[in-house]
């Protein structure tokens, strides 16, 4: 199989996927190499190939981590951990301030089982946006107070109404000197020109 061989077979079967793809890169190097190296040394090396992919293709375990019973929340402050009932006095005024808080709940005892050793730490602001519009909102309000840099990450991107409306102020943002970085995900935004 030559270079162009290879890669008119890469061309003309591109919709077969992934795995084609692989597998005729195998072969690929399997007959450029096989005349220059042993077969122990390709077979060493075909199987180190292999640990290299399989130790990619790991994650962690989201279902064990999730069934773990919720930890109280600690909050750490300037001067270091709150004490338990400090923590849960805050949680309560934020009840009070922002009514239903099940979202942040959730959230918070997440975050403490995830990551244990790092309490939550004060001082910090958040707002919960919890429906399309007042998400909107709330973006295209930062985008326009901008004054230096935007980063943006979107996991779809396309015409329309809110599309338009983030390409109007992007464009202008940076046609008055603001460095503007967005970020989108290709198959959520395959749609978009």
């Amino acid at each position: 199989m030559t270079v162009s061989q290879f890669r008119l077979d890469i061309h003309t079967n591109q919709k077969t996927g992934l795995f084609m793809v692989m597998t005729m890169q195998l072969q690929y190097f399997a007959d450029c190499f096989s005349n220059c190296l042993s077969h122990t040394k390709l077979l060493i090396a075909a199987m180190t190939s292999l640990l290299m992919m399989a130790g990619c293709a790991s994650l962690p375990d989201a279902k064990a981590t999730l069934a773990t019973p919720p930890q109280a929340v600690q909050f750490d402050n300037a001067d270091g951990a709150l004490p338990a009932k400090k923590s849960q006095a805050i949680l309560r005024q934020l009840k009070l301030e922002a009514g239903s808080l099940d979202i942040l709940q959730k959230h918070l005892a997440l975050e403490q089982q995830i990551n244990p050793e790092n309490p939550l730490v004060l001082g910090n602001k958040v707002t919960l946006l919890q429906d399309g519009p007042s998400t909107y909102k709330a973006m295209f309000s930062a985008i326009r107070s901008a004054r230096h840099t935007i980063n943006l990450e979107t996991y779809i991107f396309e015409v329309g109404k809110v599309g338009d409306e983030f390409e109007e102020l992007l464009l202008d943002k940076q046609a008055h000197g603001v460095k503007v970085n967005l970020i989108y995900d290709s198959v959520g935004s395959l749609g978009t020109p």
